[in-house]
């Protein structure tokens, strides 16, 4: 992974980060599963990587075809987005994803389930830290109920994924289904390299491995000072009035990726109230967009608009061997010709990126180029420490989400009258 800072400051308590980021590699260094940061120790945890690798062996048999994936958020966001970016047609096992309720995935589900002969074409994998996700278990008991009505007992095709000692968990020992468990301190955004976003990445057919690799250097790798150097430029642009972050993503197989950062950015930053109990609602905001789709409706008040925003540019440059070919229909832009693809991304990159400069629109550039899964693996770690690293520099606690319990609160009342 490659990246810099353009047009960016990195203006604050450097020796305060320096502190923070010491506590967190004595985290690591004394595996302390019981550290609000245990998140990071998920890559080096031993245990539980064999028993998702073991699980998934003993699940695998050569009739399965499909793969349903229940859960929300943090649930299902860091599998889907190594999911998306990993895929091979033809190699890779398909993951049926239900997150929010919507008819639509049921009767898709029931179709799948039509067509099916035998439950060994099918595994359900169902997720939730809580273990009592509204959204999770009103999906979970209706596709359970189309397998049941068509298979009897599917007990050993189901796997359920929670803290230890939920209500869910305890259903599933009583209707038997296999277990995995997520470590208490690990919160569920930055679940993605336990079993939650482990398991249904390796029955899919996709190496792990190299994935796990990538997030253990991400730490071991004393020249990786992304975390600091970006936690830094975020901080200093945010006080000068950049309040939007914007992931753009050069590869529309890395949108999920925006996704996840989103959720984990949002969640773990934006706090009304600091660790002193002060008010200060940060409202750094997350979205995200894909190049080179979105400047075509997005560009002109990327540009133009208000100079609100900082942006990561991700790129995945696979040096494609795509060439254009000669055609009357080029016309006006005959100059592509005999050019490749990966040519066209490259330059339409770095038009936006030279007209950022134009405008001293504060950016970084991030360049996934090595082995995909290593560079996600190692980005997505970074990614974690850097939001880490931001909620120390804004005094905030990263790991609690107070406010999202409102909504569930009121829905379970609604849903009880």
């Amino acid at each position: 992974m490659k990246f810099s800072l353009h047009n960016m400051d990195q203006n604050g308590p450097r020796e305060s980060l320096d502190a923070y980021l010491a506590h967190i590699h004595n985290v690591i260094e004394k595996r302390d599963f019981a550290s609000d940061e245990a998140s990071i120790l998920a890559p080096f945890d031993t245990e539980y990587i064999s028993e998702v690798k073991q699980l998934a062996e003993d699940i695998e048999n050569p009739k399965l075809k499909y793969i349903v994936v229940i859960g929300i958020g943090g649930s299902s966001l860091g599998a889907k987005a190594l999911y998306s970016a990993l895929y091979e047609e033809g190699k890779t096992k398909e993951i049926v994803w239900l997150e929010s309720v919507d008819e639509n995935n049921i009767f898709r589900i029931e179709k799948i389930v039509e067509g099916m002969e035998s439950k060994d074409e099918c595994v359900l994998i169902i997720i939730s830290k809580s273990g009592k996700t509204t959204e999770t278990l009103v999906n979970a008991s209706k596709v359970l109920s189309v397998l049941e009505e068509k298979f009897n007992n599917i007990s050993d095709r189901v796997i359920v994924i929670s803290d230890n000692e939920t209500p869910l968990i305890k259903w599933a020992e009583d209707y038997h289904a296999h277990t995995l468990f997520i470590r208490e301190k690990i919160g569920g955004r930055f679940s993605v390299f336990s079993p939650v976003g482990l398991f249904p990445l390796i029955l899919a057919g996709i190496d792990i491995d190299n994935i796990i690799l990538g997030a253990q250097n991400a730490i071991n790798d004393s020249s990786n000072n992304f975390p600091q150097e970006s936690a830094l430029a975020i901080f200093d642009s945010y006080k000068k009035g950049h309040v939007i972050h914007n992931m753009f993503l050069f590869n529309p197989r890395l949108e999920n990726l925006g996704k996840w950062y989103r959720q984990l950015s949002a969640e773990s930053l934006g706090k009304e109230k600091d660790i002193h109990n002060n008010v200060v609602r940060i409202d750094l905001t997350p979205t995200v967009a894909i190049g080179s789709d979105d400047l075509h409706s997005m560009g002109q008040l990327y540009l133009s608009g208000k100079d609100n925003e900082i942006t990561t540019f991700v790129s995945n440059e696979n040096n494609d061997s795509i060439s254009i070919p000669k055609s009357s229909i080029l016309g006006p832009i005959q100059y592509v010709e005999r050019k490749t693809f990966c040519d066209v991304k490259k330059a339409i990159l770095s038009g936006t990126t030279g007209a950022y400069d134009e405008d001293n629109l504060p950016y970084f550039k991030v360049s996934l180029d090595g082995d995909l899964a290593y560079e996600l693996g190692y980005f997505m770690q970074s990614l974690m420490i850097q939001i880490m690293l931001l909620a120390h520099l804004f005094e905030i606690n990263a790991f609690n989400q107070p406010e999202v319990e409102k909504y569930k609160k009121i829905t379970r009342q609604i849903l009880e009258q």
